[in-house]
Order: C-alpha cells, then structure tokens, then sequence
C-alpha cells in the first residue's frame, strides 16, 4: 500500500502492478530518487501483481530477465537444453549434462521434473541436448546415455537410428568399408563382381575374366561373352570395348592397363577373338569392329589383297580403275574399253560407262584414253565412230573437219553438192535462208518484192526498202532497186511493193515522203498560208483571186477566205488582201480589182453617196450635201435657194430662202410685222424639205439653236 499523504486515517492504495511497497511509500509506482520508504519496481527474477509488498520469486523451470514484471506470466520457461534449477532466476543455471537432453522447462542438468532425461540407445546426447540425436548414417550407438555414435565396422553398413550393425551385413555385389552408411553405397564398379557378402573394400571386387565382360555396377557374376568385331582383354565392362584405339598386331596392346578394343579396319575378329585377323585378299575391311570381311573390291577399283577400304587408292593393296578401263565389283584387274569407246575418266564400274567415241571423232582401236583422231572434212562422224570416211556430208550442208553431224548452211549460204567442208555465199538478187530446211539451203530463193538482197542475204525481209520507198519486182539486188515515192503519194513503212496511198488533205508530199502528213519540208509538209492542199497534192495550190489565206494546212479551196469588203485581192496565193478599194469604188466581197465594176463584187459608188478608200458599200451623202454624179468620194455641200436631202439637191418653195447653216437642208421665211420695237422677238416659218414635199412648222426665237 502508499500513503501519499500526511494525516492519513487508511492507506491511499495498494501498490501499481510492477512495483513493490514495503513501508512508508507514498508514490503507487515508487522510485527510490523521489518516493519515501521503502518499495521500488519488482526486480529481475520476480514479479509484482498490484499491491505487492515484496517481490515475488519467479518459480523452478522459469526466469526473468526484466524489471516491472507485473504476473506470474512474465517469467519465461528455461530454454531447451538448458535447465532453472532454482526460484527467482534472471537467468538459466545452465546447460543440460552429457548423455542427458533437457526439454523446455527443465528444472534439473539432468532433465529432471520434465519430458527429458538419459540419452536412449541408438542416438547421442552433447552437452546442451534439449532432445535426444539420432545416430546418422555410417554411425551406431548400442549403449544409452551416449555423447557420441561409434563408426560402423567393416563389412556391415549402418543406416541411421542404428543400434546393433550385425543386423546390416554387406550384401554380395558390394563392399563396405568403415562407416558405411546404406548396403548399396560402395559397389562393385563395372568390369568387375563381387559373389561374396561382409566383404570390407575394392580389392574384394573380382576383375571381369578375359573374353567376358561385366556390363555394369554391383555384379555378383559376369555378365557374358565379348561381342564379335571386339576383342576384351580384362575388367572389360563391355561387349564392345572402345577403350584401345592404337591397336597395331596381336603382340602389342596399348595402354597396358586396356580392358579391349574394337577391332581395327583392315581386321576381323569372330566372337571371343583374343586378337584381330587380316583381311584376306581379294577383300576389304573397310571399318573396325568386323565379325567378317566387309565384301569384294568396290566396283571402279581393284583390289590386290589386305586392302583396307573398298576403294583403295595406294597403289599396294589395290587402286582405282584407270582411264580407258573399267572394273566391275571384285576386279582384280583392269578391263579396257572396246573398240569404238574410249575413257577419259578413271573408276569406271561397268563396260557401259565406257565412254562412245565422241561426236566428230572415231575410235580404231581398245584401252583408248582419248579418240584416234577427228573426222575428215567433208564427211560426219556420230558418236562411236570407229572409221572416218564412213559417212559423207549431204547436200545443203557442211562437215568442217571434226563434224559430229552434217551442218546445215547457215542463212546466207547454200550447198548444192556432196562431201564439202564449207557453203557457198549465197549470190546477189537471191536470198538463203536455213530456217527453211534443206530445200533452201540447197536452192536459191528468188528476192521478194518490196526487198532488195544483196550478196550473202540470209532471209527475205533482210534488207526491206526503206521507208519513202517501194518496189514492184522480184529479184532486187541493191538499194538502188528500190523506187522513190512518187510526189503526192505516201511510203510510210520498209518493204512496201507499191504506194500506201496519197498524202493527206491538206499537206502536200514531194518525191520519197514517207508519211501522208510530212513536217520535214524535204519530203513535204503541211501546206503553206496563202495556198490549200486536196488529197494527193504534189505542190500547194495558191488560193485563186478574189481570195486569201493566213491559216496553213487547208485541204480544200473552199477553205481559202472570201476577200473581205471595203479590200480587194488581185492575185492568186496571199496571205494577206491585196490593199484597199480604190476611192469612188466600193467592194463588197471577193474583189479582185480596186476598181470593181462588175456589180457581183462591187462597183462604181453611186449618186448621192460617196465611196472614200477602202468602202465595203456606197455612204449616202449627210444631210445639206449632194452628189448627182457617179465614182465620188465626197458629196458637195448644198448651195444657196437649194436644200439637200438623201444625196439630192432641190429648190426651195418660192418665198422662202435657205437657211444658212454649215450644210443647208432647211428653208425659212421671218415674220416681223405687227412687232412693236425692233427688239421684239420675231416668228419664223421654217420649210422642212422632204425631197419634193415639205413641213411648214413655226418656232420661236431659239431656231437657231435647233437648227
């Protein structure tokens, strides 16, 4: 409890869980610097509830290592292997004896008080063992309270958790040293068997017996007979032995320490062989590893004996078939080739890879590397030839010297004989050509027409005439043959017999175009301004009189411009009309003259109008002007006591005079009686001529102005 002050009648309270108060404390949580009496927070080992007055000892089996413990909980259980032999520990009195395991908990070195205690058989308990430790493998413990296992003896095996070994004999196959661990962990290796059990090392294992082989692990027999093509020595794990590879006669085997071999190439070795068997001759062992003889000689080769390989090549136990000889499966000697075959090459298997004479030679005589010779000029020789003079070159053809068959004349040439080395060139006017067979290379071929064939001319459109050209005949022998185009005609392709037809409207062709619309100017072109071209023109025709032209290319005269009014065009072809209608003239269309009378084209300007330079119709004469003649250029201005009107001159109505203006056509009369001053603005009568009639109309004082 604490009081936490002075007079009190009853303690304050009891004590904070974790501290202790013994007397006079008067903090619930004392601390020895500030708090009265003694009390303090519960030490290492204890445990204070609330309200404790002295510390409580932490019980045997647990420990505590901390301050302010508050419940029995708080102490900790000793760890195992270790043992709390005493209460109020802050701390394990220690570790568990040899021979003993101590669980969690332990209140004595022993175990005591828990689970634990003495070692049991067939494990081992250290110092400091919270539980007992099975015996590994290879170990044994047949004693309890054990620090450590015993090695297993030899010839047993001990697996693990083992307490008596003599129950784990070594089985036949294997041998177990000291400490082994399981009845398979040491057996007998491949080439050798064991048939005895308990057996303590290697040296127990028996080596496998020449001429047998033990194939694998852990044999208590052998496992049977060398295989044939192999050979075994000793400790051979194998029916085919592979470690011996320089194996050289049955009186040396390398390395000492081999078990067999294979048998070598060149050798044989039936089952159980204890050494290889050369090969017989007329053989070969061709591989390693024969029961037998591989077979005879390759064909292509020959074999004279103890060949190693079915071709040999060194020239002692046998080669290759020389050239102009064949040797078939087992030769033992070459055979030449016959009469009419030859052999370049070497290895030939069979007489029907003897070569045929080739094409061009022949072959006289057997055994030949090469044919005798080439054929002779004028005659053929086929593949196989064996005489040179057997077949003579046809007509149409040619047989150089070495002619494997007759040579049809090439195009350009012919051949009308028998037994010649060369054609003939073929002759001029005529033409050869082989794609035609023999019957052309024999015979000369006209030249077509439309084509000329010079010497040597290899078909019938070889030399065609050139465009701008033609020709109608046969038998051309040069260019010169070919005719030019005629002018106003067309040849636009090479070869033509004949004109395509006449140059187009339009254009004109001179001598030799090649096109009905020419451009050039040498062979034609399109026709000129001034000028029209119909079909087939030869020249350009000059637009006729009365006519013109600025455009080129027309086809037709209908095409070429009328001339113009108020212009004439007097001759044929321009371009331009020729000038202006003459003055006292007028042209109305197609004039051909500045003094046109002809009343269709123009003519002479009539009275009362008036015709200036250049007049498509005749001008009437303006008001107060006259013309009473003929071929005028101007009209005359009215005179006075006259009017003028429509180009005529007439007489005013009597009592009225003209009035006088720049051109007269009116006639007036003034009225001034009954004016009071002069002043006065008079009244006028005017006369309005209307050729021989007239208006009386009166105006006022701006007449003249009006007029």
């Amino acid at each position: 409890m604490y009081c936490e002050d002075w007079g009190l009648v009853e303690p304050t309270g009891p004590c904070q869980s974790g501290y202790f108060c013994l007397a006079g404390i008067n903090f619930r949580n004392p601390d020895g610097n500030f708090s009265t009496g003694v009390g303090g927070a519960c030490p290492l080992g204890h445990y204070c509830p609330e309200g404790t007055s002295l510390p409580l000892p932490c019980p045997l089996g647990t420990f505590s290592n901390s301050l302010y413990v508050t419940d029995r909980s708080g102490c900790s259980s000793c760890p195992a292997g270790q043992f709390c032999g005493s209460v109020g520990l802050s701390r394990p009195s220690g570790h568990c004896y040899e021979g003993f395991y101590c669980p969690s908990g332990a209140t004595s070195s022993t175990g005591s008080g828990t689970e634990g205690g003495l070692c049991p058989q067939a494990h081992h308990c250290p110092a400091g063992s919270a539980l007992p430790l099975p015996c590994p493998a290879g170990t044994y413990a047949n004693l309890t309270g054990q620090v450590m296992c015993s090695i297993c003896h030899a010839g047993y095996y001990c697996p693990e958790i083992t307490s008596n070994y003599t129950h784990y004999p070594c089985p036949p196959g294997f041998y177990c040293p000291d400490g082994t661990k399981h009845a398979t962990q040491f057996p007998c290796p491949r080439g050798y068997y064991n048939p005895e059990p308990m057996t303590q090392s290697l040296d127990s294992c028996l080596p496998c017996p020449p001429g047998h082989y033990c194939e694998k692990e852990r044999l208590t027999a052998v496992s049977g007979k060398c295989k044939a093509g192999w050979f075994c020595v000793s400790a051979a794990w194998n029916p085919q032995p592979f470690d011996l590879d320089n194996y050289t006669n049955a009186n040396c085997l390398c390395p000492a320490t081999s078990t067999g071999g294979r048998c070598q190439a060149g050798y044989y070795c039936p089952s159980g062989s204890s050494e290889p068997i050369p090969c017989p001759p007329g053989a070969f062992c061709n591989s390693t590893g024969l029961a037998l003889p591989s077979g005879p000689c390759a064909s292509g080769y020959y074999c004279t004996g103890e060949a190693t390989e079915s071709k040999p090549t060194d020239g002692i136990t046998g080669s290759i078939c020389p050239q102009g000889s064949y040797c078939v499966e087992g030769s033992r000697e070459p055979e030449p080739c016959p009469v009419g075959t030859f052999s370049l090459a070497s290895g030939l298997k069979s007489q029907a890879q003897c070569q045929p004479c080739r094409a061009g030679h022949y072959c006289s005589s057997r055994g030949l590397r090469a044919p005798t010779a080439r054929c002779s000029p004028g005659y053929w020789c086929p593949p196989g030839q064996t005489d040179d003079l057997a077949l003579p070159c046809p007509v149409g053809h040619h047989c150089p010297p070495g002619s494997p068959a007759p040579v049809l004349c090439p195009s350009g040439t012919y051949q009308d004989k028998q037994k010649q080395a060369n054609c003939t060139i073929c002759e001029e006017g005529f033409y050869c050509d082989e794609r035609f067979g023999v019957s052309n290379a024999s015979v000369l071929q006209s030249c077509p027409k439309g084509h000329y064939c010079p010497k040597g001319t290899s078909y019938a459109t070889q030399f065609p005439c050139p465009a701008g050209t033609y020709n109608p005949l046969e038998g051309m022998d040069s260019l010169t043959g070919c005719l030019q185009c005629p002018s106003g005609h067309f040849c636009p392709t090479v070869g033509l017999i004949e004109p395509a037809g006449l140059c187009f409207p339009g254009y004109w062709c001179r001598e030799g175009s090649h096109s009905a619309s020419p451009s050039t100017g040498s062979s034609g072109s399109i026709c000129p301004i001034g000028h029209y071209c119909p079909k087939g023109t030869i020249n350009p025709v000059p637009c006729p009189v009365g006519t013109w032209s600025n455009s080129t290319g027309q086809g037709s005269e209908e095409e070429c411009q009328h001339c113009p009014g108020g212009f004439y065009c007097s001759t044929t072809g321009l371009t331009v009309p020729t000038g202006l209608c003459s003055e006292g003239f007028y042209c109305t269309e197609k004039a051909t003259t500045a003094f046109p009378t002809d009343g269709t084209s123009g003519n002479v300007c009539p009275e009362g109008h008036y015709c200036p330079s250049g007049t498509p119709h005749p001008v009437p004469c303006d008001p107060g002007t006259f013309m009473t003649s003929t071929q005028a250029n101007q009209c005359w201005t009215c005179t006075a006591g006259w009017y003028c009107v429509d180009g005529g001159r007439l007489q005013c109505p009597q009592g009225m005079g003209p009035l006088f203006s720049s051109h007269i056509q009116f006639c007036i009369t003034i009225h001034t009686k009954g004016l009071e001053s002069e002043t006065e603005t008079p009244v006028f009568t005017v006369w309005r001529g209307r050729g021989m009639t007239g208006d009386l109309v009166h105006w006022g004082p701006t007449v003249q102005t009006l007029l």
